[in-house]
């Protein structure tokens, strides 16, 4: 496993600040302007990232975070549909 580069280490640090703001990877991904497929390899890739990776989820559960499950699940069922496009 190759260490990060400093480029990489700062992108991580956005990645997380934003990861613990929203409780979302994709949206946090896309705010970071990076596939979310990067971020899923550089967390198989480096442990203590992924560790970091889970904290920041676990602070945004905590939180009420809008991407989280905890926050989903107070949403009327009808707003799940709209927001996910999806009817059930």
């Amino acid at each position: 496993m190759r260490d990060m580069t400093a480029a990489q280490r700062l992108q991580c640090r956005q990645f997380l600040a934003e990861l613990r703001r929203t409780g979302n990877v994709k949206l946090s991904a896309d705010r970071v302007g990076i596939a979310t497929q990067t971020w899923q390899r550089r967390r198989r890739a480096h442990p203590a990232f992924g560790t970091e990776w889970a904290a920041a989820l676990s602070f945004a559960r905590d939180a009420g975070a809008v991407g989280t499950a905890a926050a989903h699940e107070r949403w009327p069922e009808d707003d799940r549909r709209r927001i996910h496009g999806a009817e059930r």
